[in-house]
């Protein structure tokens, strides 16, 4: 009798690295069967730990690429104890295909990227895995949250798209949504067919998503006094970069809105925005003794996000006591023995108003030196102080006062400059006689460093050069000059010098000449030779016009000349002196 067959191996699919078991089965009344496999026509080592033999069926574990191809199955029947009789019986075939997971899908590609969505873009796999791409699977990661360090966590891959159908063509893609705004991305693709999974695209190049209005409202908000009656100091930071329920900054933030109101007081009484990003601002003007309400919103490019909740605070209550120190503004050397300081009121924490100021100041290293007070009206802020030493260190002390006394001092200290002596200002001269004069002057500041001396100069009219006078030491501020080097000076200067050399030189005295002396006749006689060879020049000069404009006069009145009519029309020759003629010019000497 034939065999029946139970089951019979048939066409089929296995997956890559799965598990898989083909039927085989027969029944044979009074015969043993003993089963055994082919593919592609060698037989199976049953013996391998990757099949498994029960009764006809063979399961196949880790399935690979070589596992694929016909399957045979065969069994061998025992009629009888007699080996010869054995029958072998073919129980059936099948074609067993191995369908593997796809390819990678092309990188992704972001466009019109908004600041919650983008749409990508890629290509199909170059390798399906033998069966149809099922669908498709965007996954992303955070890369950058901007204005913030990057935590590891952001790291890991998330599904942004589950499942996306694919579509013909070669170019699919896929709407991501739910995006954070302002925050840097990466996408990858995985295309997924009957075998699972496909290897994951590269990585897109980092998608910024736009900037949008803030959606968390900034933190840490608090309101203080200040040293000044009407003002608080207002602070807060920055609205977070990104919190769990996925609020955040979302931005870079340009400025903030701050609105505040009076206790009790419905309207607002400001709404200031800030001019930059700072996160500190001082409300001035209010009332002082009493307590106001601020509240804070950050504004991106995109708009405005929300306040924070409100947060209090009371200005001082005046008190009868001095001031507090000045507020330093700027200080500077103007030169040598010249400084200037400049400041700011004090905070108004007292009822009585500022009526003037102290200013103090002494040499530290002169510890017996006594300090000099200068005092100001109230409405002065600045000062320019003279006469100090150069090259010096000075304390100053600024302190206000009101009606209740002095204030605390603002203390700072000032250094002089050294170098040179500054020009002498001040140079007077007198005439003491015709060959002498007296000059005078005043000693310039130093400098810094101390004076060696004078040096006299005089302006010779002839030479017309500075000559050198007088060398003079630094304790003498007069000199007398008289002509002894025979030369006449039209002008004199001084100018002062110290180790690091001479100050610019002093005016120009002019207007006291001075003459030599009688026992110093080389230039006077010079003089007189010069003016007296200039009169015999001059005179020789209108001698010999004179000599010249009479032969003129002789010739003309002698009547030894001929004459032409300017028309060359006609000549007359030898006519007397008296004779008059029109239209006549003389010609030639006959």
């Amino acid at each position: 009798d034939q065999p029946d067959v139970l089951y019979r191996p048939a066409n089929g699919t296995a997956v890559q690295n799965s598990t898989v078991t083909i039927p085989c089965g027969i029944h044979v009344a009074n015969a043993g069967v003993e089963y055994f496999w082919q593919l592609n026509n060698s037989r199976l080592n049953l013996l391998s730990t990757r099949y498994q033999l029960e009764e006809g069926n063979i399961t196949i574990s880790d399935v690979q690429a070589e596992d694929g191809g016909i399957y045979k199955c065969l069994a061998n029947l025992s009629v009888s104890d007699n080996m010869a009789n054995d029958l072998q019986f073919i129980v059936g075939s099948g074609m067993i295909s191995i369908v593997f997971i796809p390819g990678s899908a092309g990188m992704p590609v972001a466009s019109e990227i908004q600041s919650t969505d983008a749409l990508l873009r890629w290509t199909v796999p170059l390798s399906d895995g033998g069966s149809p791409i099922t669908h498709y699977i965007v996954e992303q990661r955070v890369i950058a949250l901007f204005g913030t360090s990057l935590a590891q966590n952001f790291r890991s891959w998330i599904v942004s798209i589950a499942n996306i159908s694919g579509g013909d063509g070669d170019v699919q893609m896929g709407h991501v949504t739910s995006l954070h705004p302002y925050t840097g991305y990466q996408f990858r693709v995985v295309a997924v067919n009957e075998a699972g999974r496909g290897t994951p695209s590269l990585p897109s190049t980092i998608v910024t998503t736009l900037e949008a209005a803030p959606t968390a409202a900034p933190i840490t908000l608090s309101v203080e006094t200040t040293r000044e009656l009407t003002e608080l100091l207002v602070s807060w930071m920055a609205p977070p970069v990104r919190l769990v329920d996925g609020t955040g900054r979302n931005g870079i933030v340009i400025n903030y809105s701050v609105i505040y109101y009076l206790e009790g007081i419905l309207e607002p009484s400001g709404n200031i925005t800030t001019a930059n990003n700072d996160t500190i601002l001082v409300l001035q003007e209010l009332q002082h003794s009493s307590e106001y309400i601020v509240m804070v919103a950050a504004i991106t490019s995109q708009g405005m996000g929300p306040y924070t909740a409100p947060s209090s605070g009371q200005t001082l209550n005046p008190v009868p006591r001095p001031p507090d120190p000045p507020v330093i503004v700027d200080s500077f050397v103007v030169n040598f023995t010249t400084v200037m300081l400049l400041w700011k009121k004090p905070p108004l924490t007292t009822i009585a108003n500022i009526t003037g100021y102290l200013i103090q100041y002494h040499h530290p290293a002169r510890k017996n030196d006594s300090n000099i007070m200068l005092v100001l009206p109230g409405d002065h802020m600045n000062i320019t102080i003279t006469g100090l030493d150069g090259g010096q260190l000075y304390m100053f002390n600024v302190s206000a006062v009101n009606g209740n006394g002095s204030g605390l001092p603002l203390v700072f200290t000032l250094s002089t400059p050294i170098g040179s002596p500054t020009h002498i200002l001040a140079l007077s001269g007198r005439r003491l006689s015709t060959n002498a004069v007296s000059l005078s002057w005043v000693v310039p500041p130093d400098g810094g460093s101390e004076l060696y001396g004078f040096k006299i100069e005089g302006f010779n009219i002839f030479e017309r050069r500075w000559i050198q006078l007088a060398i003079l030491p630094a304790n003498v501020t007069t000199y007398t000059l008289g002509a002894s080097d025979g030369r006449i000076y039209d002008g004199f200067r001084v100018s002062a010098f110290n180790q690091f050399g001479p100050s610019g030189t002093s005016n120009f005295q002019v207007g006291v000449p001075i003459v030599p002396r009688e026992d110093a006749p080389n230039t006077l006689w010079f003089l007189v030779i010069f003016i007296l060879f200039g009169l015999i020049l001059v005179a020789f000069g209108f001698l010999i016009t004179v000599v010249m404009c009479r032969r003129c006069r002789n010739a003309y009145s002698s009547g030894g000349y001929s004459f032409r009519d300017t028309d060359d029309s006609d000549l007359v020759s030898s006519v007397p002196s008296t004779t008059t003629f029109t239209n006549y010019e003389p010609r030639s000497r006959k």
